[in-house]
């Protein structure tokens, strides 16, 4: 499902501290975390970026953008990515497993014009995987300019589309839906729930 206009970026610059090494080029079945990720984006768009903070990754083939503010948030990853996108931005992150990759499909299915699309789930609105218009990325950099780094602020003041469990129940997805891998532990209950359901 390529979609006109689009970029996607995955965001790989986490210090993943809480993981002990770099997490992105982790294995998960037969591809790394950050393979994964990629896979993902190449379903939408052919303009790839992948954002990292200074890390040494394998080449996946995709432009690697720099972010190179001190700040450890992932909004100035966001901010380094901004100044390429024309028209909607896919934004994803190096460390969330989908159980299903064709979910995303839904992101532009619901998509409208001037709102970022957002899957809730365990009634938390989930910044990436996510889509965003070009019109809505400066309040990333609003945000950083008032040091405002909470993810969870900048995307409930957005205009917004929603896509609960609900919905995704309604169209074939079913609990887990994705799983954030930060430590050791999470990735072996990852690759326990949700392997043997990825397509």
């Amino acid at each position: 499902m390529y979609s006109s206009g689009l970029i996607a970026a995955v965001l790989a610059g986490g210090r993943s501290r809480r993981f002990g090494r770099n997490k992105c080029e982790v294995m998960f079945g037969e591809k790394s975390l950050v393979e994964w990720a990629l896979s993902y984006a190449r379903r939408y768009s052919d303009r790839l970026f992948l954002v990292t903070k200074g890390q040494t990754l394998q080449d996946h083939g995709v432009t690697v953008l720099h972010d190179r503010s001190k700040d450890l948030t992932p909004i100035s990853g966001i901010i380094t990515v901004t100044p390429f996108v024309d028209s909607w931005l896919l934004l994803l992150s190096c460390d969330t497993i989908l159980a299903s990759p064709s979910m995303l499909d839904l992101l532009f299915e619901r998509r409208q014009a001037g709102k970022s699309v957002f899957f809730r789930i365990e009634d938390r609105l989930q910044p990436f995987p996510a889509l965003y218009p070009r019109g809505l990325l400066s309040r990333w950099e609003e945000a950083f300019a008032r040091s405002d780094y909470r993810l969870s602020s900048v995307i409930t003041d957005m205009p917004r589309v929603e896509i609960d469990e609900e919905a995704l129940s309604d169209a074939g997805f079913n609990a887990p839906l994705l799983w954030n891998i930060n430590t050791p532990a999470s990735l072996s209950e990852a690759k326990i729930m949700l392997l043997s359901s990825h397509d």
